[in-house]
């Protein structure tokens, strides 16, 4: 059995469920929606087949879309979740979740009670080089950090360089203390 997925909004992380979703057994995109006609042009070019409309309805209320995928401002999770759970889809909302925490928790009962799945999209969660600086982190590896960045653009490039399984870290220690005795004002006593 497919799965049919809406896909809801066309933006820079609405095109990655696309791309990501068509390279996956068992699913398809079959219709995607946005505001804007620029962006929905971009998901078409990505993905001849696709059908494409400004209408959330048409999404909502196609009995081929069994889920959908909410990729849209944060600002509007909370009611385009609402109206899909409301219409039997199940969902995966991209985080976060709400802009409002009573608005997540009214989202979490409602989908208990739709008996629809509602998931949000953390991109990193399971990320295996993530995962493996966690478990690093907890058993004392790097000792206390005091400073972690991660540059995305780069890490990307150099992940895609490592082996499967190997992680990269750039960890900054600084030459001296950003807190306490030598600089009291940044101490978490004030």
């Amino acid at each position: 059995m497919t799965v049919g997925i809406g896909l809801i909004g066309c933006g820079q992380w609405g095109l990655n469920y696309l791309r990501a979703f068509s390279d996956l057994e068992g699913c398809q995109v079959v219709a995607a929606c946005d505001v804007s006609p620029q962006r929905l042009r971009e998901a078409e070019r990505r993905s001849r087949d696709l059908r494409t409309t400004s209408d959330l309805g048409e999404i909502i209320g196609d009995p081929q879309i069994q889920a959908v995928v909410i990729a849209t401002p944060a600002t509007q999770h909370y009611p385009t979740v609402v109206a899909a759970l409301e219409a039997g889809k199940d969902c995966l909302v991209e985080k976060p979740m709400t802009a409002d925490v009573d608005e997540a928790r009214r989202l979490r009962e409602l989908a208990k009670r739709s008996g629809h799945l509602l998931m949000v999209g953390h991109v990193f969660r399971f990320n295996p080089a993530i995962n493996f600086i966690q478990r690093l982190l907890a058993a004392g590896g790097l000792g206390e950090p005091t400073d972690v960045r991660l540059k995305l653009a780069i890490a990307r490039r150099a992940l895609a360089r490592l082996p499967a399984g190997a992680a990269y870290v750039d960890v900054s220690v600084p030459e001296r203390p950003v807190a306490g005795p030598d600089n009291p004002q940044l101490s978490s006593g004030g």
